[in-house]
């Protein structure tokens, strides 16, 4: 399901769905959240030898981000670059256009980008900083979803048992290592 419409409410045609989805309360208007299992700041991704240590260096860049993220709000109410952000409808687009030097930086989730970097979707590509947003995700259920109580009762035992941790020091503890910007 593409990620604008899951977070604009269409209705899921699954039960639950993992997606990377930040917790907001505007989303929360149109679909239910589980509870809170993973924790992400939004991330610079650019080509190798961009600057990216202050604010200040932020505002000058070129952006992109995907459209309905919590990436592209971060950019337009707290950074808000000289030039107008470019939003494109998926990550794979924003990528191509950095790739492409259409774009100076991208703005998305921490892990998301580090993954994008690890797995060469931009050869020349780094994370050079995170913003600091403490953001939470969220499973995505269709509101009033009767699966709800189970599907929290789940990830509650993950967490309480230290499942969702070591998952989290596996596949990113390199989120932990990238330096904080501001």
């Amino acid at each position: 399901m593409p990620f604008s419409g899951l977070v604009a409410g269409q209705q899921c045609p699954c039960d639950i769905n993992f997606s990377q989805v930040t917790i907001t309360e505007d989303r929360s208007k149109v679909v239910d959240f589980s509870e809170p299992y993973f924790d992400s700041n939004q991330g610079v991704l650019v080509k190798k030898g961009t600057k990216v240590s202050s604010l200040a260096d932020a505002k000058g860049l070129k952006w992109g981000a995907q459209l309905n993220t919590t990436g592209a709000a971060y950019l337009n109410e707290t950074v808000k670059p000289t030039a107008e952000a470019q939003i494109y409808n998926t990550t794979t687009d924003a990528f191509t256009a950095l790739n492409a030097g259409q774009i100076d930086a991208v703005m998305l989730d921490t892990p998301i980008v580090l993954g994008a970097v690890k797995e060469k979707q931009i050869p020349s590509g780094e994370v050079v900083g995170q913003f600091k947003t403490g953001e939470r995700y969220g499973a995505v259920v269709n509101k009033g979803s009767e699966n709800l109580v189970a599907f929290n009762l789940v990830i509650n035992v993950l967490k309480s048992e230290g499942f969702i941790e070591a998952l989290y020091k596996k596949y990113f503890a390199d989120q932990a290592s990238v330096p904080v910007i501001g």
